[in-house]
């Protein structure tokens, strides 16, 4: 491979925030999407669609009180 980059941890840490979040939800390439199935221990399933998979720079908790449900059992 022609060009190749090798980042470590360290690199990405001297990034601004918004930098690093941007390569790293950038590495997936073509953005498809992925479904996500789940189920409990009573046999309840969920479904569920995603377009991102690899996510960095989100708190998904930071304003919720009650945590939906698709959360609670993956």
């Amino acid at each position: 491979m022609k060009n190749k980059i090798n980042f470590k941890t360290s690199d990405l840490e001297k990034m601004e925030k918004q930098t690093a979040v941007h390569l790293i939800n950038s590495l997936g390439g073509f953005k498809s999407v992925t479904l996500v199935g789940t189920s409990d221990a009573q046999g309840n399933t969920n479904l569920s669609i995603f377009n991102s998979f690899f996510h960095i720079g989100a708190n998904p908790w930071k304003n919720w009180s009650v945590r939906p449900y698709t959360f609670s059992i993956i």
